[in-house]
């Protein structure tokens, strides 16, 4: 399920455009392993029951994917997307089963818009998924800010939790280890934890920022570090 980069100015597209740590935090966890994307229509009434427990009901939804494994039953659940100048926003929820009855969790804030790289002189679609309270301007600028890093080979940034003499730059690794990808979107899990605010993408990469910037519509990084699903 779509289940953690000094830079030249943020340029972020609209979503028409695109359309035409330091401190150790939980990566998004795996997806799980389906044994069927189908639930039964008595099923789906009670997905939809327990979604309108938590979605405001003037807020039209519906269920977007379906998962049954060997020990649960899963569905998410989506809301209509709204366009603004900056973005394409909507919330998501997981949905689960439990011994008796679905119950849905709190719901993850997810903006799509496209984001101007200055070194690649290309567009790159980016959607930034906001987790706890980080507020949907701070949010698109940390993802935008770590997507300019990702992409810029040039990028001098040390790698987190290691000493100065063992610790990586940004710009010594591979290309190999900092492709984007070819079409699609990136996705940016972002989170506030203590003093830092963190990147994930799924990319297997985190960016790491402190919590409190100078200019926060231009996020200046701290730190990167590889992230595997489902690190703690």
């Amino acid at each position: 399920m779509t289940s953690p980069l000094r830079l030249a100015p943020l340029s972020l597209l609209s979503c028409f455009t695109l359309l035409a740590l330091a401190a150790p935090l939980a990566a998004p966890a795996a997806a799980p392993e389906c044994r069927s994307h189908s639930l039964t229509a008595e099923e789906d009434l009670a997905v939809r029951a327990a979604a309108g427990a938590v979605v405001p009901r003037t807020v039209a939804f519906q269920i977007v994917e379906r998962c049954v494994t060997a020990e649960d039953s899963y569905a998410w659940i989506a809301t209509a997307r709204v366009r603004t100048r900056e973005a394409e926003q909507w919330w998501e929820y997981t949905c689960r089963k439990g011994v008796m009855k679905w119950s849905c969790g709190e719901g993850e804030f997810r903006q799509l818009f496209a984001v101007h790289l200055e070194p690649a002189a290309r567009t790159q679609g980016l959607q930034a998924i906001s987790h706890g309270e980080v507020a949907e301007d701070s949010a698109r600028a940390l993802a935008a800010a770590a997507l300019q890093i990702y992409a810029n080979p040039a990028a001098h940034l040390p790698e987190c939790n290691r000493a100065p003499a063992d610790a990586r730059d940004w710009a010594t690794l591979p290309p190999a280890e900092r492709a984007l990808p070819a079409d699609g979107p990136v996705d940016a899990d972002v989170w506030h934890k203590a003093d830092v605010d963190v990147v994930d993408f799924n990319l297997q990469t985190r960016i790491v920022f402190a919590a409190q910037q100078p200019d926060p519509r231009k996020p200046v990084a701290r730190c990167w570090s590889f992230v595997l699903i489902g690190q703690q």
